[in-house]
């Protein structure tokens, strides 16, 4: 990586540096995870591949539900206010965040 800079005729570049681009893979692939409905007017299903641990939680952080579930689980949220969630699923070297609307 080099940076070259003209300027009235004159030019100035830096040293040559090499950069490593290293690239971690920690979402799902497509049809691996699935949720919905989404918007839901309170249950929700997960379905993944493997084994996999959910959390949910509000936009400030605080978790309100979490478990653990092969294939599939419902998720209820009936006693939660209308709004925007965050649902955090961990599959082996996999993690996804999708966002999850109660109406």
């Amino acid at each position: 990586y080099q940076v070259t800079i003209s300027l009235n005729g004159c030019q100035a570049s830096s040293a040559c540096d090499t950069i490593t681009v290293v690239g971690i893979r920690n979402g799902f692939l497509k049809g691996e995870l699935t949720i919905y409905p989404n918007p839901s007017s309170g249950e929700f299903f997960i379905e993944a591949a493997n084994d996999f641990s959910y959390q949910v939680h509000d936009l400030t952080g605080r978790i309100l539900l979490a478990g653990k579930a092969n294939d599939r689980v419902k998720l209820s949220l009936g006693d939660i206010s209308r709004g925007a969630y965050l649902v955090t699923v961990t599959s082996n070297d996999k993690i996804q965040t999708i966002r999850l609307v109660k109406e």
